[in-house]
């Protein structure tokens, strides 16, 4: 039987460092630390193997369960995407989490990213 899934892919051209990340876990499977776990090996894996820069989650408003799982995981809120999105016919916000590799994450702290030379 499936609990859940995790998955993502790149984005495209100048946003192509940039992995976007996404996961499901079936509720009888919740508040066991599976989605936590897996989302960790997730990203681990994704920095190590990768030449990611940023990781990023997109999380209905509504949902805050995913939001705390994302929080404890490293991920910080970068933004609120206002009245982005219909679901059940309902127009509600979007947040958007980001979490930067190790060797970005300092730069992005302090300088912004204006202009890092990769």
């Amino acid at each position: 039987q499936i609990a859940g899934g995790i998955g993502g892919h790149f984005k495209q051209d100048v946003h192509r460092r940039t992995f976007e990340i996404g996961y499901w876990l079936g509720e009888e499977h919740w508040r066991k630390g599976i989605a936590s776990e897996v989302l960790q090996l997730m990203t681990n894996w994704v920095f190590a193997e990768t030449n990611c820069v940023r990781l990023e989650a997109q999380v209905f408003a509504t949902n805050v369960a995913s939001a705390r799982l994302l929080e404890k995981n490293g991920f910080e809120l970068e933004s609120i995407q206002r009245c982005a999105i219909e679901k059940h016919g309902e127009i509600i916000d979007l947040r958007i989490y980001v979490r930067f590799h190790s060797d970005y994450e300092q730069r992005t702290r302090t300088d912004s990213c204006d202009i890092l030379s990769l």
